[in-house]
């Protein structure tokens, strides 16, 4: 006989445009209900940079309530009703509902858990805080775990290192091993793009700096988006003689944004801390190659396959320097 399929949980601190996207794909296929668990709305912050309460059709939404000892009623009976299922946190430590929702599922030895992770990278003395508090709240887990997603061969040896076995190692399921690829023909101007929020975590600025060593002398960077680094790197640009050939064309709404992303060789993403390896539109890039990053971000090389159909002809990922 054969064995009925489990509901799916996936839980998170806010609902994503890519990864719902993703993740209704898998509900479309999987034979059972799939559910997103939000511990909250998507924030004001995001909805400034164009981002939108995601549309699905087959993936189910359970937005948490506001009042914590609300949601904590709401996380237990969730937790006793479908002790059985596979439930996929994003992290534990980091999102207090998504924590409560693994420390009520461990308690009733719920048998199918797993997580979404990158890895805890941050400068300074934070990342030796963040090391500890990671530590702290995995290793005592370890075995309950059936499956660790990890975002990149980074992520994937800092959780080896951290006790994971191999057999509970997998990479995130949007990634895989490719090689890296160009389809810039001889002559062409090379067509640069970058899209996010314009500061120091995102990166911008090393970008900046390795314009100059660039082999071709025809190139163009169009950077989409704003923050407070942008009047800093706009003076670096003009100081540098680059004003020609690096435009900033600020906020662009994601619809406009996703039409103008396909004309584009290449989406830089040069984060320093991010382990997605995909720009703020990430949901516009169904095909993207990375070349291996700068020692603070993951080492990958990664190919996002969302459904949709919109995408430059390749995204790198990471630091250029």
């Amino acid at each position: 006989m054969t064995k009925k399929a489990p509901p799916l949980f996936f839980w998170q601190n806010m609902p994503t445009h890519h990864q719902a996207a993703s993740l209704d794909e898998l509900a479309r296929l999987w034979p059972a209900e799939v559910t997103g668990v939000w511990g909250s709305r998507i924030s004001d912050a995001r909805r400034r940079l164009g981002w939108a309460e995601p549309t699905t059709t087959h993936l189910r939404h359970r937005y948490l309530a506001d009042e914590a000892k609300q949601w904590k009623q709401e996380v237990r009976t969730l937790a006793d009703a479908h002790r059985d299922a596979i439930h996929v946190f994003s992290g534990i430590g980091a999102y207090a509902p998504a924590t409560y929702g693994f420390d009520c599922l461990s308690e009733r030895n719920a048998p199918r858990m797993g997580l979404i992770v990158e890895p805890p990278i941050m400068l300074g003395w934070r990342r030796h805080v963040r090391h500890w508090k990671t530590k702290f709240y995995y290793r005592g887990h370890l075995k309950e775990l059936g499956c660790v997603f990890t975002m990149g061969s980074a992520a994937m040896s800092y959780y080896s290192r951290l006790g994971f076995a191999s057999a509970q190692l997998f990479p995130f399921f949007y990634q895989e091993e490719v090689p890296p690829a160009s389809f810039r023909e001889p002559g062409q101007v090379l067509q640069l793009a970058y899209a996010g929020q314009i500061n120091f975590r995102k990166g911008l600025d090393t970008l900046i700096d390795a314009l100059p060593l660039l082999p071709c002398a025809e190139w163009k960077l169009t950077i989409y988006g704003d923050g407070p680094g942008r009047l800093r790197l706009e003076s670096k640009v003009r100081q540098q003689g680059l004003a020609a050939q690096v435009v900033f064309r600020g906020n662009t709404p994601a619809a406009t944004l996703i039409g103008e992303l396909p004309r584009y060789d290449l989406c830089i993403v040069p984060s320093r801390f991010d382990g997605w390896g995909w720009s703020s539109m990430r949901r516009s890039n169904p095909a993207c190659r990375c070349w291996p990053p700068t020692r603070r971000a993951p080492a990958t090389l990664s190919a996002a396959r969302a459904p949709v159909r919109s995408s430059p002809r390749a995204t790198v990922a990471g630091s250029p320097n």
